[in-house]
């Protein structure tokens, strides 16, 4: 809905200025004045869509910080990269997490090991696998 049809550059463009705007409208023939409405109609229908997908959205935030908090990260670490591996049906996986306040990236330690891998940001992960 949101992402198919360009009724928001359509309204963006007629209300940029509100003279133009006005003009417009006044010597609009009446197929234009049609594409407007149904532009404005179809913008105003998105909003409790748009409303709705936000919603959702922090109640998959609010779900994921109740599962880390209870499950502990090591283990969504391990049970993600698990789920990763074999959606990839691959040998091996492992998943990278940012950490922008060191500008570096790191991974959980693998189930025999205790070693957790960081790299600079910069350096990317190519080569280290």
């Amino acid at each position: 809905m949101f992402f198919e049809n360009d009724d928001r550059a359509i309204l963006q463009k007629l209300a940029d200025q509100e003279d133009q705007f006005i003009k417009t409208v006044r010597s609009a023939d009446d197929n234009t004045l049609l594409r407007i409405h149904t532009a404005i109609c179809n913008v105003l229908e998105e909003g409790p869509y748009l409303l709705g997908l936000a919603f959702r959205l922090k109640q998959t935030v609010a779900a994921c910080q109740n599962i880390t908090s209870v499950l502990g990260l090591q283990r969504i670490f391990h049970s993600v990269t698990e789920q990763m591996r074999l959606c990839l049906n691959c040998e091996r996986a492992k998943i990278y997490m940012l950490d922008s306040n060191k500008d570096e990236l790191w991974t959980m330690p693998e189930k025999d090991s205790d070693k957790v891998t960081k790299i600079a940001k910069s350096h990317g992960v190519y080569g280290i696998l």
